[in-house]
């Protein structure tokens, strides 16, 4: 079955999120770890929302998200778990944003895309590059990206392509082809939940797939927290630090009553 047919198949006839056990922790940095207060949580998502580790067009400290359905499409050389995988992944990220994400129907063309590919920069300046360059705002910031990608020697990477007003027109997400197993899926999971409008990682933030450092692999609980609040209907695209620092603090009595 071609790859996008088998991706499509995954949105018929989803199968259950697969639970990834997170690493045994002491019951102190359990509880540190998925309660964190709203003033801790409004200051780490404004790191993660407002700062960006990649290179997408101009660098204004605004919100970023879709305000389109997302529909993911799968291209390259996948393994063959991949479809099946971002089957999961989509019906997950729907059930934490409250979003409306699904596989692209077969052939249909994505607003997020992930290619995989064993050269994770070589493959887009030659074999790829046309079918990257639409999620790029020009070629001048693809070939600006895949610089500051190629220094940064990411395992995996994604771009963000916003409009004006900084709703995500598309975005693109990379993986190696050599992934498999858990690292593939948490390659995915961050990738793809960063390109929701997440875009910079975080060091200090240890309780998250959003921090390289972190042993989680799958969503945590934070993590589900700050993309349901990213995708509240009281925020908007183009929000800017002063008025989500505003606007976050009531909100997340209903985002975590939101999400259990």
């Amino acid at each position: 079955m071609p790859v996008l047919a088998a991706l499509a198949a995954c949105a018929r006839a989803p199968e259950p999120v697969p639970v990834v056990p997170a690493p045994a922790q002491p019951p102190a940095a359990w509880s540190a770890a998925f309660a964190p207060g709203d003033a801790a949580m409004t200051d780490a998502f404004l790191r993660l929302a407002l700062g960006s580790e990649v290179t997408h067009g101009a660098q204004a400290r605004r919100l970023l998200r879709f305000a389109a359905p997302v529909r993911i499409a799968l291209a390259g050389e996948a393994a063959e778990e991949t479809p099946r995988l971002l089957g999961w992944l989509a019906a997950q990220l729907a059930h934490v944003t409250g979003h409306d994400i699904a596989p692209a129907p077969a052939g249909a063309r994505a607003n997020l895309l992930v290619l995989s590919t064993p050269a994770v920069v070589a493959d887009l300046r030659s074999r790829h590059a046309a079918l990257a360059a639409p999620y790029f705002v020009s070629r001048e910031a693809m070939a600006r990206t895949l610089a500051a990608i190629e220094a940064g020697r990411p395992l995996c990477w994604f771009t963000i392509r916003p409009a004006r007003d900084g709703a995500i027109e598309n975005a693109l997400v990379v993986v190696p082809s050599s992934l498999r197993g858990p690292a593939l899926w948490r390659c995915l999971v961050e990738e793809v939940a960063q390109a929701l409008g997440l875009p910079d990682d975080d060091a200090g933030w240890h309780y998250s797939v959003f921090n390289d450092g972190a042993p989680w692999l799958d969503l945590t609980r934070p993590d589900q927290l700050m993309l349901r609040m990213l995708y509240h209907p009281a925020l908007r695209p183009g929000m800017t630090e002063a008025e989500l620092r505003a606007r976050l603090p009531a909100l997340w009595p209903a985002v975590r009553q939101s999400l259990r």
